[in-house]
């Protein structure tokens, strides 16, 4: 019976250890590398990659205009499925401002306003998208907010906000449509940021200063521009164990094998 038993328990570790490699996944981190913003007309700071100058992300009210941002990550030469997904947030707060923080809305930003973003063509509907609005300037209730996290002075450590399932989902058709070759740029992965707090008109304290009114710049300063990080969780499926893992589960089934030897 205590055979039996042993029997057991070493089957039971042997199923842990093989679940153990197949539950395993690799981080990769992504730096932005396009960003900038987006006023309520369709106006759009020069796109050039970061580090360079011209990629502020100032999210907020000012001067009567709103603007919402955007980060762009590119996917190319990603593969796997991604399990999950992260987003670090490096914003700074802009001045003056209300005191505290701003809730900040990441939303999902369409294939055809990410193109036109990166080729320096944005417009009102493009402002729109990256804020998730309809064309009457309200919430659109069919594109996706991945997250909503309060920002305010944190271009130092950054914040860290995991993304839904919705965005995991986006990320992973955009790396099949990369490996289809299905569509052109495909690769890339967008996010849109709004300012929540100061898109409510009660809000507003501040709408005639400048330099920028009350805001946040999502990633980075007017000095600092700082990329976004993508953190994206990669299953390992198909990937060789790690040999400390293959050790343990050589043991495992060599008990196993001794025990069944054992019994008869």
């Amino acid at each position: 019976m205590s055979g039996l038993s042993a029997q057991v328990r070493a089957t039971a570790f042997a199923v842990a250890i093989l679940s153990s490699i197949a539950a395993q996944a690799t981080p990769i981190t992504i730096d932005s590398n396009f960003q900038g913003f987006v006023n309520q007309n369709g106006g759009q700071n020069p796109t050039t990659p970061l580090p360079q100058n011209g990629n502020n992300t100032f999210t907020g009210f000012e001067q009567g205009l709103h603007y919402n941002s955007w980060a762009n990550f590119d996917l190319g030469g990603v593969s796997g499925t991604v399990m999950s997904a992260e987003l670090r947030i490096f914003s700074t707060l802009s001045r003056p401002q209300p005191p505290g923080t701003y809730l900040v809305n990441v939303n999902d930003v369409s294939q055809t306003s990410l193109n036109s973003l990166l080729a320096g063509n944005a417009s009102q509907a493009i402002y729109q998208d990256l804020g998730n609005l309809n064309d009457q300037g309200n919430p659109d209730a069919t594109q996706d907010t991945y997250a909503a996290p309060d920002l305010g002075d944190n271009l130092l450590v950054g914040v860290l906000v995991e993304l839904s399932d919705e965005a995991v989902n986006d990320i992973n058709d955009a790396i099949l449509s990369q490996m289809k070759k299905a569509e052109s740029q495909s690769h890339n992965f967008g996010v849109g940021f709004t300012n929540v707090t100061l898109n409510d008109p009660e809000n507003i304290s501040c709408g005639s200063c400048f330099p920028p009114g009350p805001g946040v710049f999502t990633n980075g300063s007017l000095l600092v521009h700082q990329p976004a990080e993508l953190i994206l969780s990669i299953s390992s499926e198909g990937q060789v164990p790690e040999p400390g893992t293959l050790a343990l589960l050589g043991t495992a089934l060599g008990g196993l094998a001794w025990f069944r030897r054992r019994l008869i």
